[in-house]
């Protein structure tokens, strides 16, 4: 039977990784930057293909444009969010999920505090050519 504590609420294994979203989201609303800044993020999941980061934002806060080589799924997971892809503005509800290609320039303002899960995947080719560097999302 797989244990977690509720301190950590994380079990990593070679093949398993478990956390808490709802215990580290208010761990990350109790920290200074989000208390100042309106952000906060922690990573999750960080492998030489594949990072999981949990972003909280505080409404009105602002991820200026950015782009990564990766692949990149935004997932609310509670508030409202605008994001703006090239001329598009999309906004975002909570339980909704979008996914953009690589290089693929965008922002996200939070209309409400709210909960962003951010998933990057690199491809075997990205990572060769260019290295998986770019985290942001």
């Amino acid at each position: 039977m797989l244990e977690t504590t509720r301190r950590s609420m994380s079990v990593h294994a070679a093949a398993l990784s478990i956390h808490d979203l709802d215990q580290a989201s208010a761990r990350l609303r109790a920290q200074t930057p989000w208390q100042r800044h309106g952000q906060s993020a922690v990573t999750l999941i960080k492998e030489p293909d594949l990072r999981v980061v949990l972003l909280e934002l505080r409404a009105g806060a602002r991820v200026v444009e950015h782009h990564t080589a990766a692949r990149v799924t935004i997932h609310l997971l509670r508030g409202r969010v605008r994001m703006h892809v090239g001329d598009r503005t999309l906004p975002l509800v909570a339980g909704q999920l979008v996914m953009l290609a690589a290089d693929v320039a965008h922002d996200v303002g939070a209309d409400d505090d709210s909960t962003v899960l951010v998933t990057l995947a690199w491809s075997p080719a990205a990572r060769a050519g260019a290295g998986a560097t770019g985290a942001g999302s």
